[in-house]
């Protein structure tokens, strides 16, 4: 339940960022389809973490670090959520892609530390004895393409990293969840 508040928090933020942008009167906002591309990622990771967190509920928790692994990659997406939803200036121009670009940093090096600590905490949930360096090796392309989205202000280096994580979000919008419970139960 922790976890789900959080990830309520980081979901209001990203559709709060989307209605500031539209309730503006005073700014002059730039739109940016890498920019609005991006917040639908991350709308859909945060979807998509929910659903994946309710395997861990016929688990039975022992330990505190069981629960913080449960909260704390919901924290680092919410951070990314954070920096990629923009404040308003108080009038003038407010750029998106240009905005996207100086946050890319706090955007990304927070959505890759979710992707491994969420990952990790999967391990944690259901037993160490379930850890393995080959099952949490397949999420570091994921984090490594954050480190690269946060470094490097290419322009077509974002927009081909959003075309490919447009594609495989929609193909998880058609991941089969009915299984998830049994997931951790008969690991």
């Amino acid at each position: 339940m922790i976890a789900s508040v959080v990830v309520a928090v980081g979901l209001a933020e990203i559709v709060a960022g989307w209605g500031r942008l539209l309730r503006s009167e005073k700014v002059e906002i730039k739109y940016s389809w890498i920019h609005i591309g991006f917040t639908l990622i991350f709308l859909f990771s945060f979807i998509s973490y929910w659903t994946g967190m309710w395997s861990y509920h016929p688990l039975e928790l022992n330990y505190k670090g069981q629960v913080a692994f449960l909260v704390i990659p919901s924290l680092f997406i919410v951070l990314a959520a954070y920096a990629i939803s923009p404040d308003l200036p108080d009038s003038g121009t407010l750029d998106c892609a240009e905005y996207y670009m100086s946050k890319r940093q706090a955007i990304w090096f927070s959505w890759g530390a979710f992707v491994l600590l969420s990952q990790l905490a999967d391990r944690v949930m259901a037993g160490l004895a379930t850890f393995s360096l080959a099952g949490l090796m397949q999420f570091l392309p994921l984090a490594l393409v954050a480190f690269v989205l946060g470094v490097t202000k290419r322009t077509w280096v974002h927009a081909t990293v959003l075309v490919a994580f447009s594609a495989l979000t929609l193909l998880d919008q058609f991941t089969d969840i009915s299984g998830l419970e049994d997931a951790f139960v008969h690991q």
